[in-house]
């Protein structure tokens, strides 16, 4: 297993300005047909395999729950980012392929997964971050969000 840390959504105190997709860029949900692309680039361990666990969230988290993706201009078939929601609805996994890091885009997808899970949803959103992952963590509390309870995640190996 591993230890990941809980983090939850701080009350509406402290805003932010807002943020504008950057120019060339689209923000979109996800669809079914994005799993494949997704898994491709999320391999890790399982000798080149995707985790069975990613799969089943790919798969679920694009077709049963709010889902973010954000796409090159013209290229609508391959998502740059995506952030999907656990079953437990959580947010995660956010991930943005290198080249096109540094420009908030995560950051955009946070704000925009927040605001679908507080305002289509009825919920105070929270996110599981591994403890391990200090520029999530420095992302998430740049975003107001505060540290909850540490849990244990079992993850199959």
């Amino acid at each position: 297993g591993q230890w990941y840390l809980r983090w939850v959504r701080a009350a509406p105190s402290q805003v932010h300005p807002p943020l504008s997709v950057p120019v060339g860029y689209t923000l979109a949900p996800l669809q079914l047909s994005h799993v494949d692309h997704i898994l491709q680039h999320r391999r890790e361990g399982n000798d080149g395999r995707a985790d069975p666990l990613l799969v089943m969230l790919a798969t679920s988290g694009v077709t049963e729950r709010p889902s973010v993706g954000v796409f090159v201009d013209g290229q609508p078939d391959t998502p740059i980012a995506w952030c999907l929601m656990y079953q437990s609805g959580g947010l995660g996994p956010v991930y943005v392929m290198d080249a096109h890091r540094g420009k908030a885009l995560a950051r955009l997808m946070i704000r925009e997964m927040r605001k679908r899970v507080e305002e289509v949803h009825g919920a105070r959103p929270f996110a599981m971050i591994a403890d391990d992952n200090v520029a999530s963590q420095g992302l998430f509390t740049s975003e107001g969000w505060v540290k909850g309870n540490n849990f244990n995640l079992l993850v199959r190996k």
